[in-house]
């Protein structure tokens, strides 16, 4: 952190479950759905496409189980 060119999420999903994983800006918009719907268990890569964002601080909100995780990061 920050991102430049490419960045990616790493995620260890605990078993076979639907996931929903957002990137949002930070007036709380979401700019795009990174994934929706059934992810295996496993270690999981999720491309975030930062080449696309213009400069600042974005979120990744993943909302698996009911649960809900916020990650931040800022483009370069």
């Amino acid at each position: 952190n920050p991102a430049v060119d490419q960045a990616e999420l790493l995620l260890d999903n605990t078993g076979n479950t639907s996931v929903r994983i957002d990137l949002v800006d930070v007036l709380g918009r979401t700019i795009e759905n990174l994934h929706h719907g059934p992810m295996g268990a496993g270690e999981q890569r999720i491309a975030l496409p930062v080449a696309t964002l213009e400069s600042g601080m974005y979120m990744v909100v993943l909302e698996r189980d009911g649960a809900v995780r916020t990650v931040r990061f800022t483009v370069r």
